[in-house]
């Protein structure tokens, strides 16, 4: 599931185009960017079960004559049996663009907007399958599904069943970073997110972040992107 949230989180964030995920069933198991009117949308596709007749690969629905969605990928998740449906949109399809119609798009950018979650899934199954020992590959799982937690590495060990020690040998060795540092920069990217998408104060934004104080989320913050969380925001606000 952590998998699926990062696919759909950067495909979100770059193309502000709202993406929902369903399981083989078309239940809906994580969805981004939607609102109530843009779920509304996909209600008489459901009802007429026309996801059931969607061509494994990629195919684009006729919503109303403003509207269309896409259904692309099926695929498996790691280790999971289930298959997928990564669906793009509702999007509006226009013959031409103009400025003031950004949240439009040509039907040309279908196929751009299909190879660049393929290009998204394949970039983050590729560094997931990294040859990570076992215990680094459950460690980074851990952080990736459970971040917004108060993580240490004796948590970690403990779960893990493995020495504190060779864990951390291990993990800087694998991955480049102590354990710690790496939580701390998962959790950063993550909180970039909130900056740039949202009105939540910063204390708000380091608590849902897991860190215990908006003081060390400020300080780890600026340590590693070179500025503090208010100025980063301001620079994407201007």
């Amino acid at each position: 599931m952590c998998l699926i949230k990062e696919i759909c989180n950067i495909f979100y964030d770059s193309t502000h185009i709202p993406i929902m995920v369903t399981d083989n069933v078309f239940n809906s198991i994580y969805e981004l960017g939607h609102t109530d009117n843009t779920k509304k949308l996909l209600f008489p596709i459901y009802n007429k079960n026309k996801l059931s007749l969607i061509n494994p690969t990629c195919n684009c629905i006729s919503l109303n004559e403003d509207n269309s969605m896409i259904a692309a990928y099926i695929r498996k998740q790691p280790r999971e049996t289930e298959d997928y449906y990564f669906i793009i949109g509702p999007i509006k399809i226009a013959a031409t663009l103009t400025l003031n119609e950004a949240p439009c798009r040509t039907k040309k950018c279908i196929n751009y907007l299909t190879q660049f979650l393929s290009l998204i899934y394949a970039n983050i199954m590729e560094n997931f399958n990294k040859n990570y020992s076992p215990c680094v590959k459950q460690a980074l799982e851990i952080v990736h599904k459970d971040f917004t937690k108060n993580l240490n590495v004796q948590q970690i060990c403990d779960e893990i069943n493995i020495s504190k020690s060779y864990f951390c040998n291990i993990f800087k060795k694998e991955t480049g970073h102590s354990f710690i540092t790496y939580l701390n920069l998962y959790r950063i990217e993550n909180s970039k997110k909130l900056l740039r998408n949202s009105t939540s104060s910063i204390l708000d934004i380091a608590l849902s972040m897991g860190y215990q104080s908006q003081s060390y989320f400020c300080r780890s913050f600026k340590k590693h992107v070179g500025v503090s969380p208010l100025e980063y925001r301001t620079i994407k606000e201007s």
